[in-house]
């Protein structure tokens, strides 16, 4: 074998020179090295594990209703209360329990009494015609502090929650048309001020003010009135919200 080698060499060194040679090197190399690159690039490389999009996504949702004497002292009532909190997860686009609208005879009867029997059916019916996803019903208040867990998905992704005020004509408090899905994620909490809201079915003025029908019925709007407000707004802190993602 070595004396083929010798045999070998001594023919390459006669027959060519040493520039040819250099050249002849040169092209080996360069041969070799794409052998070796297509070689790496015929080997399955790793990929990135794709994260997967959340489709839906569970909340627990805080009311703490801040009502006292002392922060807003005009008419307060005796044995003041709020009823349990309901709502729905829907389409961002819905426009129920939404000021400049007409409240349903549900969100009357939240409003005046705290009954839920009718905005429940409301509610279900919506959600029949795939204009929402769950209807929700927590427990009653009583201090001023509850908490209901709801669920949303991408399709129903916003939620509206609401709270009789009692006593009162028809004043509730709550959160309305908040998406909870945002850039393509679920957020994963969110503190917000509960705003107040006259159903726009009662003509009452005053806490304990005699039941007297609005007629004609007029549409859901922001109270800035007295006792609660202060001929601009309601004070921030009346309701926090609180919303965290499970």
């Amino acid at each position: 074998m070595m004396l083929k080698n010798v045999v070998f060499q001594t023919f390459i060194s006669n027959r060519f020179s040493k520039s040819t040679l250099k050249v002849i090197a040169v092209i080996a190399v360069l041969v070799f090295t794409n052998c070796s690159t297509a070689n790496e690039e015929e080997k399955p490389k790793a990929t990135d594990p794709v994260e997967e999009k959340q489709t839906n996504a569970k909340y627990s949702v805080t009311f703490e209703i801040n009502w006292n004497k002392n922060d807003f002292p005009v008419d307060y009532p005796s044995g003041a209360h709020f009823s349990s909190i309901v709502g729905w997860s829907h389409k961002t686009t819905s426009t129920f329990m939404k000021v400049g609208t007409f409240a349903s005879k549900g969100i009357k009867d939240v409003a005046e009494t705290g009954s839920t029997v009718e905005i429940k059916k409301e509610i279900e019916e919506k959600i029949s015609n795939k204009e929402g996803k769950n209807f929700f019903k927590g427990s009653g208040l009583g201090s001023g502090v509850g908490k209901i867990e709801i669920e949303v998905d991408t399709d129903y992704p916003s939620i509206s929650l609401i709270t009789m005020i009692a006593p009162s004509p028809d004043w509730y408090v709550g959160i309305v048309n908040i998406n909870l899905h945002e850039n393509e994620k679920f957020i994963s909490e969110r503190t917000l001020d509960g705003l107040v809201y006259d159903a726009g079915t009662d003509d009452g003025l005053t806490f304990r003010a005699a039941n007297k029908e609005t007629d004609p019925q007029q549409k859901i709007f922001l109270l800035t009135a007295p006792p609660l407000g202060d001929g601009k707004t309601v004070a921030k802190k009346f309701c926090t919200v609180k919303i965290k993602k499970l």
